[in-house]
C-alpha cells in the first residue's frame, strides 16, 4: 500500500462527494461567508467578540481568576522582554510624535511616512495589500515601493540596518536628540 493510498479515505461516500464541482461550490459557500462577516459592520463584529469572551475566556476567569490574571500579566512581560518589540514600539512612538524623526534623519534604504487616516498600500515584503491600511508605512528611496513595519523591523533585526545612519547605537530619545545636535552642529527641534 502506497502513502497516498493511506491517505485517501476508504469510504466510497466520502469519496463521491468530493468532485471538482462539490469543492468549488464548497469555495464559493466560504468566500460568500467571509465577505458576508467583513461588511455586517463593527456592531455584528462585537457581538462575535463579545459571544467568544463569554464562551472561552469567562469561564477561566470566573474559576481561577488569580491564575488567570497571573497568567496574563506574565504574557504581557515576556512580550516587553524582547527586544525587536520594545524598540520597534519606541520607534513607533518617536515617528508618530515627532515629524522631525521621519523628515529630517538620514534614513538608509527606507523612509518612514506618517498618513493623518489609514491608507493602503501593497507591502513588498509580505506580498500584500494591508487590509483596512496603516497609519504608517515605510518607503523604498530607490524604487518607491512599501513595506509594513512587520516587515520593516523583522523577527531577527539587523539594528544597523533599520536604524538611520550615524544613530544605530540609538535606544531613548534623549540620545537621539544629542547625536542630532552633535551631528547637525544645531538643537533638534521640540516635540509637539
Amino acid at each position: 500500500m502506497t502513502i497516498k493510498e493511506k491517505r485517501e479515505p476508504q469510504n466510497p461516500r466520502y469519496n463521491a462527494r468530493k468532485t471538482p464541482e462539490t469543492i468549488e461550490k464548497a469555495r464559493e459557500r466560504s468566500r460568500v461567508h467571509r465577505e458576508k462577516r467583513r461588511y455586517e459592520g463593527p456592531e455584528a463584529y462585537k457581538q462575535r467578540a463579545h459571544a467568544a469572551y463569554v464562551k472561552y475566556l469567562q469561564p477561566k476567569l470566573l474559576t481561577d481568576p488569580e491564575r488567570y490574571h497571573a497568567k496574563i500579566s506574565e504574557h504581557h512581560a515576556r512580550r516587553h522582554r524582547i527586544e525587536r518589540y520594545r524598540r520597534g514600539q519606541i520607534l513607533k512612538q518617536w515617528f508618530f510624535k515627532h515629524a522631525w524623526v521621519r523628515d529630517e534623519l538620514p534614513w538608509k534604504s527606507h523612509r518612514p511616512v506618517l498618513y493623518d487616516q489609514n491608507t493602503g498600500h501593497y507591502c513588498a515584503g509580505c506580498e500584500w495589500t494591508k487590509y483596512g491600511g496603516r497609519r504608517l508605512w515605510f518607503k523604498n528611496l530607490v524604487d518607491e515601493s512599501y513595506l509594513c513595519q512587520s516587515c520593516y523591523i523583522p523577527p531577527s533585526p539587523d539594528w544597523d540596518q533599520i536604524m538611520p545612519k550615524g544613530y544605530e547605537d540609538i535606544k531613548t530619545l534623549k540620545d537621539l536628540k544629542a547625536r542630532k545636535q552633535q551631528l547637525d552642529g544645531s538643537g533638534a527641534p521640540p516635540s509637539r
